[in-house]
């Protein structure tokens, strides 16, 4: 057989078992329910004339995140959990570290959304003359992924290569 041969029994390397086969078709699903929903959220909004002004790129720019969960994590954890790919470590790196940016920007772009709601009940005048326009909003939205990329490179920071 070929290097990519699905392998998760130890008494059968060439076979996968049923509950192997009951996680990939689970995890399949949920990743084209997750890029679907997430791509109809997307539609709706650029489809739509909303009254939230900063809210809605906010959620969108989430609906992205979530897209690319469904596009890139669940397919990488599905290979690295049932196939013996051949250089694993590197995948088991790509994927971890695409695990940590996204689930990371999810986590910020939430807190980033309950900012925004906390500023539009607590200080109405300043959120209304500054925070709720498209400029204010796409300035506000770096901050979650400018967190997430640090949080996703934080274990390579100070790591020396050993010789």
């Amino acid at each position: 057989m070929n290097n990519t041969t699905i392998a998760r029994n130890p008494e059968t390397p060439n076979e996968i078992d049923t509950a192997g086969v009951i996680i990939i078709i689970v995890y399949s699903i949920l990743a084209v329910v997750c890029i679907l929903a997430n791509s109809l959220v997307c539609y709706v909004i650029v489809t739509r004339r909303t009254t939230n002004g900063s809210l809605k790129y906010y959620v969108f720019s989430l609906a992205i995140t979530d897209i690319l969960v469904g596009v890139v994590c669940i397919p990488l954890f599905l290979s690295k959990e049932y196939t013996s790919f051949a250089k694993w470590h590197l995948l088991e790196s790509f994927s971890t570290g695409f695990d940590i940016l996204l689930g990371t920007g999810s986590i910020m772009h939430l807190c980033l959304m309950a900012f925004d709601r906390v500023m539009s009940v607590t200080k109405p005048i300043v959120y209304h003359t500054v925070l709720r326009h498209k400029k204010a909003a796409l300035r506000l939205l770096f901050i979650p992924w400018l967190i997430a990329i640090a949080v996703a490179n934080s274990p390579f920071i100070g790591r020396s290569k050993k010789v």
